[in-house]
């Protein structure tokens, strides 16, 4: 849709487009926020979530394309703290997920290079999956670079244990996702 969208437009062109694009659906997300705050939905993860989770869901995939497309071609990606600090915080608990169906929880610290709060923790209470940003220095089980660990969590790149140089329980199971987007 989007290729026959921008037919015949120069990349210059479809960039400008797409900046408008993006501006819209920031003002249109928040118009959400105010109008119906609570409304569920159809989830790509198998569960009605909230729309604002949902939305998480849609900013996350967009963003791993981008990578797919930028570090193809050579292009070194920086991103505003909030972009990277929601693109972290959503892959490592769309990560946890596919373990939270079989009841295999993943309980870890990870201290993530590069990301804008460094410290994250992953747990879980009852069924729902949690992942909180905690101090770095409070003895992360896993260590890596954020852009690297995102990528190879999703299925790209190297296995997660290669870049977090470990096999563990929290690892394998936080590798699941490869199999489920693979």
């Amino acid at each position: 849709m989007w290729l026959a969208a921008s037919a015949g437009q120069s990349p210059e062109e479809t960039l400008r487009e797409l900046v408008v694009l993006s501006e819209e659906e920031d003002r249109l997300l928040e118009r959400k926020a105010e109008l119906n705050p609570s409304e569920a939905r159809p989830g790509p993860l198998r569960r009605t979530l909230h729309w604002s989770v949902a939305s998480a869901h849609f900013f996350w995939d967009a963003w791993l394309h981008e990578r797919d497309i930028a570090l193809c071609i050579g292009l070194k990606m920086s991103y505003p703290a909030a972009e990277l600090r929601l693109a972290t915080m959503y892959g490592l608990l769309v990560a946890a997920t596919p373990a939270d169906w079989s009841g295999e929880y993943v309980q870890t610290k990870a201290s993530l290079g590069g990301s804008p709060d460094h410290g994250y923790e992953i747990t879980h209470a009852d069924d729902t999956v949690m992942v909180a940003t905690v101090s770095p220095e409070l003895s992360a089980e896993l260590t890596g670079e954020t852009g690297e660990i995102l990528d190879s969590l999703a299925g790209r790149g190297p296995e997660p244990s290669e870049l977090f140089g470990m096999s563990s329980t929290a690892v394998s199971r936080l590798t699941l996702l490869r199999q489920v987007a693979t």
